[in-house]
């Protein structure tokens, strides 16, 4: 199922900082790569969630900010210009609001063991990730 309102002219595009945040969605996407983004937020509206797409750690802290309610579930990519996945992680965990959500690390990287067992990070995902993992962890996280 496709949502009736996307959020932003293409599904995984940076949102606008400066309007308003819908309060409804399930996932935050975290990805500075754009391609990866757009990919990643269209594979999850496509399996029925609602996605908010931010290109940097920055703009995700701002659209978490900004929101009524905080999503299910966030997809963090680890490198990242300005504030790598871990630093946004350690952001966003300063709010006790949001210490609950899932957080579902996605790297190239090879180094998944290590970064696997960092505190906060509830899955990894090894990029390219397959699809059935995709989206299984999304339903074992979003219940």
């Amino acid at each position: 199922m496709i949502p009736d309102e996307p959020r932003s002219p293409h599904p995984g595009s940076p949102s606008n900082s400066d309007g308003p945040v819908s309060s409804d969605y399930d996932v935050l996407v975290v990805e500075d790569d754009q391609d990866c983004r757009e990919v990643l937020c269209s594979l999850l509206s496509l399996e029925g969630y609602r996605v908010q797409g931010a290109a940097s750690g920055a703009e995700a802290l701002d659209v978490l900010a900004k929101m009524d309610e905080p999503p299910r579930l966030v997809f963090l990519d680890l490198v990242m210009p300005g504030m790598s996945g871990f630093d946004f992680l350690s952001e966003m965990r300063r709010d006790p609001t949001l210490t609950e959500i899932p957080v579902v690390m996605h790297s190239g990287m090879s180094e998944q063991p290590y970064f696997g067992t960092r505190p906060g990070v509830a899955h990894w995902l090894q990029k390219p990730a397959r699809l059935d993992d995709l989206l299984a962890i999304t339903r074992q996280l979003t219940p």
